[in-house]
């Protein structure tokens, strides 16, 4: 099947649907943009609720310990989660150097909560505060990218450095504007062009910082790239 293309009528959206193709991206260069489409932060929070979905599995088999046992320290977990990040967004912020250490240890401390029971931890990312998306976003996806892990059976250490990609993954937003990072409606190519440049912020920011580990380099450098090579930033 094409990468692109006309969807002319009915048959067609019938034919891609029976293929297993439920969305289509719509190219505005060559026609008209729906009324009502989503800014870049609404997609990437449609996007989050689609991984929490589906990163969700049976309570009876999550871990060890049951969700109100865990959840206690989840929420433990969490706090110590959203203070390292604060403090690490804002000295990015400032020029200051990206300081590792601790999400070392908070990377263990989420890997022993999924392990015990990952539901804890899942349901908590589902409570949002108001103007904290990045902060959130990024401990979510880094237990989600646990739960994920620990669904395919991988190693410890491989799952550490996994999560601690997540964490970091897009640390470069610091950087974008204010104004297109925040923009309530749907960003004009010029300003996607700079929220793209995100991801080589990130790359390079992690690249010059002491002990990471290639893995963690490569969750942030890689997060937008496609299967298809449609991504960015390298097209991969």
């Amino acid at each position: 099947m094409k990468k692109e293309g006309r969807v002319p009528n009915q048959a067609i959206i019938e034919d891609l649907k029976q293929r297993g193709i439920t969305e289509v991206y719509i190219d505005t260069s060559r026609g008209l943009d729906e009324e009502d489409a989503l800014s870049q932060q609404e997609v990437e929070h449609q996007n989050q609720r689609k991984l929490s979905k589906a990163g969700e599995l049976n309570m009876e088999s999550a871990g060890t310990v049951s969700v109100e046992e865990e959840l206690l320290k989840a929420k433990k977990i969490q706090d110590k989660a959203k203070g390292i990040m604060t403090n690490v967004l804002s000295d990015v912020k400032f020029g200051k150097p990206l300081e590792t250490e601790a999400f070392d240890d908070l990377a263990d401390g989420m890997i022993d909560s999924v392990i015990r029971n990952h539901n804890a931890l899942a349901c908590l990312g589902r409570i949002r505060q108001k103007d904290s998306y990045l902060m959130e976003h990024s401990i979510n996806l880094a237990v989600l990218m646990g739960i994920f892990a620990k669904a395919m059976k991988i190693d410890r250490e491989t799952m550490h450095q996994a999560m601690v990609g997540a964490l970091l993954h897009d640390i470069g937003k610091i950087m974008v504007p204010d104004n297109i990072l925040h923009k309530a409606g749907k960003l004009d190519d010029d300003e996607f062009s700079r929220m793209k440049q995100h991801v080589v912020f990130s790359r390079d920011l992690l690249k010059k910082t002491p002990g990471i580990h290639p893995l963690t380099v490569n969750v942030a450098a890689q997060h937008h790239e496609r299967i298809d090579g449609s991504g960015y930033p390298e097209g991969l």
